[in-house]
């Protein structure tokens, strides 16, 4: 991993980072600096993502995908899904994701229980998998083929080579047979909506991975959080209709990753922030800083699940903005609503500070959420 400083909590919310591959960066945690970078076209994820830029990380960035893409050639891959994730295929699925939900719990036996591979894991995986249209999935084999794909540092990357080979041929295994997904499914429209096959594989493996992992880290950390908070999860439980506000303020209070989105490079120079960003330069925006900056967020650091403007940079405005963000939030609205509704005792089962985040990833992924009700 390229190594940066920690100290990302000046007034000004912008600082030069430093690089253990010698080239210079930012941390970018200001809010309208972060969506200026999220924006602006100067900053380019393909660039960030050359091979020659990432010598000297433990772990490369990937050109091939769409997150180290520029348009034209991210426009022309992230078509084919905008048209088909929109916010009436996610409500759609509101009725079988509630019937998940429900059934998971229902199956949930006594307390103690890890909520994590009892119910968030396969519910998100039900989810994706129901959106693209493909038959169950193992979702634990999903997450344990992802982390070295997801990883940060060369620990967690050992046997990312193998991992990224075996997730590939499972995405295949799945897309072989086209009689086990229809004619009819989002992944069938994305497959013929591609003239590389190759390209609608990587697609349909990167929404897979994306779509779960991703999800399932935000509705893992949203619940520890509410718990965590005791008063937040009783104002929830007593107020069900508060679960929209609840879901926008736990995006922005505990956003899934754990430093940056992908990064950008500077491909001229560019004032941000009143601040000299040169050519070559690579900019990291760090949602989890830009979401309480204090001149957008009042009393930021206070989880209010009440709160009523919450304009979060956690699904990363601009081009790359999430696909699946409407899915996601029809999944934790309904995930969040059924949990307050069913299991209004719920609490955590150890201590907060004994509940662990894995090391080294690109997403906050808890080892366990243990809970009793």
């Amino acid at each position: 991993m390229v190594a940066m400083s920690t100290a990302h909590t000046s007034a000004d919310r912008v600082e030069r980072t430093a690089l253990g591959n010698g080239r210079s960066g930012w941390w970018v945690g200001d809010h309208a600096a972060a969506r200026a970078v999220l924006a602006d076209l100067r900053f380019s994820s393909a660039a960030a993502a050359d091979p020659w830029v990432n010598r000297g990380r433990d772990v490369p960035l990937n050109p091939r995908s769409i997150l180290g893409m520029d348009p034209p050639e991210h426009t022309r891959m992230r078509k084919p899904s905008l048209k088909l994730f929109t916010p009436a295929h996610a409500e759609r699925l509101r009725g079988l994701l509630e019937r998940t939900a429900e059934d998971l719990l229902d199956g949930l036996g006594d307390p103690p229980a890890d909520l994590l591979e009892t119910f968030v894991a396969p519910f998100t995986s039900a989810g994706i998998t129901a959106a693209l249209g493909l038959p169950p999935v193992d979702h634990a084999l999903v997450r344990e083929l992802s982390r070295p794909v997801l990883a940060l540092t060369a620990e967690q990357a050992a046997g990312a080579g193998e991992a990224a080979a075996r997730y590939a041929e499972f995405v295949h295994g799945l897309l072989r047979d086209p009689a086990a997904w229809g004619g009819d499914s989002a992944v069938a429209e994305l497959m013929a909506a591609h003239d590389d096959p190759g390209e609608a594989v990587r697609m349909t493996a990167f929404m897979l991975v994306s779509g779960h992992v991703s999800t399932s880290v935000q509705l893992s950390n949203g619940v520890l959080e509410l718990l965590a908070h005791p008063d937040q999860w009783r104002r929830l439980v007593a107020e069900p209709a508060l679960v929209d506000r609840a879901v926008e303020e736990l995006l922005r209070f505990t956003p899934p990753e754990a430093h940056a989105l992908h990064p950008r490079m500077a491909v001229e120079d560019v004032d941000l922030a009143g601040l000299p960003i040169s050519a070559g330069d690579l900019v990291f925006v760090c949602p989890r800083q830009a979401n309480r900056d204090p001149a957008v967020f009042p009393d930021p650091d206070r989880l209010d699940i009440t709160r009523e403007s919450c304009p979060h940079v956690t699904f990363g405005p601009g081009r790359h903005y999430c696909v699946g963000v409407h899915l996601a939030r029809v999944e934790l609205r309904v995930a969040l609503a059924v949990l307050a509704r069913r299991l209004p005792g719920l609490r955590l089962a150890v201590p907060r500070s004994e509940v662990r985040h894995r090391e080294g990833l690109q997403f906050r992924e808890l080892f366990t959420l243990p809970v009793r009700w």
